[in-house]
């Protein structure tokens, strides 16, 4: 799946590391995927 447009980081969050990618324009948007699935389902 293509994210293009978007930047990948990771942020370590008391011993947990968050992987996301972010880009877009307007409010902030956090979405989560549901177990067992990946951010490219």
């Amino acid at each position: 799946m293509s994210f293009e447009g978007y930047e990948p980081f990771r942020v370590d969050a008391a011993g947990v590391e968050i992987i996301g990618k972010k880009g877009g324009d307007g409010p902030p948007l956090l979405l989560l995927h549901g177990y067992p699935q990946t951010h490219d389902m």
